[in-house]
């Protein structure tokens, strides 16, 4: 009861925040994106076609409407729907574009979405009824060791975002289904100024002999702009299309792909 409050505090709290940064941005781009107030949708990427939300609740909203959001690593994304997953477990959804986009994207028949904030939890059923998949979709408060020994299954996915928690949460020692799985996370930097890459160095120490490891990281938006000019140059100018495509991270962020090597999916 006291955590789930707790919870929900945190919850208000973060989005207040968010609103006082992004909401003048997500109004003005709503405006020149959608024009005629047409309803949001994901306009390029591997969820190109989505509909989707039209807050600022979870960051900026613009980098998704036009599918520009973790361009990074949407190749890695476009392939892991194709793989075949018999299970994807979204490990800190928020508001469900990962876990609405591979219901849509993908034939995963079992897709389960993690997220310890309440309003989040709420965003992601409105999402996903608004792209009529919630019957494919489990949403779930916190993620255990236990709970992914229990879920364990022959083809599975697990796309991590859990702002630090990664490193406690992905222990192959102590959770023997994350040896089977492959995982997509997203690794942050380790408060502690004298180890900034303490997280992602622990991470791939302990895959390493169980994982074929392949890291991305963090770039700018030019090479998304230019590919994808005729989206935006009747909508933004230049200038315009920088800020809307900003995620406004505040450090280099890294992104780790660990492909099991038991693994059943191609």
């Amino acid at each position: 009861m006291f955590a789930d409050l707790l919870h929900q505090i945190r919850s208000y709290r973060k989005r207040r925040v968010h609103r006082r940064f992004f909401e003048d941005d997500r109004r003005a781009f709503y405006e020149k994106i959608y024009q005629g107030n047409a309803e949001p949708s994901v306009l390029t990427g591997p969820f190109r076609g989505m509909a989707y939300l039209n807050t600022s609740d979870f960051g900026p909203i613009a980098p998704k409407w036009f599918g520009s959001y973790e361009a990074e690593i949407q190749d890695l994304v476009c392939e892991l729907c194709e793989r075949g997953y018999e299970t994807v477990l979204n490990i800190g959804s928020a508001e469900g574009y990962y876990a609405v986009g591979f219901a849509r994207a993908s034939a995963a028949p079992r897709i389960i979405a993690f997220d310890i904030d309440p309003l989040a939890r709420r965003a992601l059923a409105a999402l996903a009824q608004m792209n009529g998949v919630a019957d494919r979709i489990e949403i779930r408060k916190i993620c255990t060791w236990n709970v992914l020994n229990d879920l364990r299954s022959e083809k599975q996915l697990l796309l991590v975002d859990i702002e630090g928690a990664e490193m406690d949460l992905l222990d192959p020692v102590e959770c023997d289904a994350l040896r089977r799985s492959d995982i997509l996370v997203e690794s942050h930097q380790s408060r502690d100024i004298g180890n900034r890459n303490k997280i992602e160095e622990t991470i791939c120490n302990r895959f390493a002999a169980t994982h074929d490891i392949r890291r991305r990281q963090q770039t700018d938006r030019s090479e998304w702009i230019a590919a994808n000019r005729d989206v935006w140059i009747k909508r933004l100018s230049e200038e315009e299309v920088v800020r809307a495509t900003n995620e406004f991270r505040t450090s280099n962020q890294v992104w780790l792909w660990l492909k099991s090597k038991k693994s059943h999916c191609g």
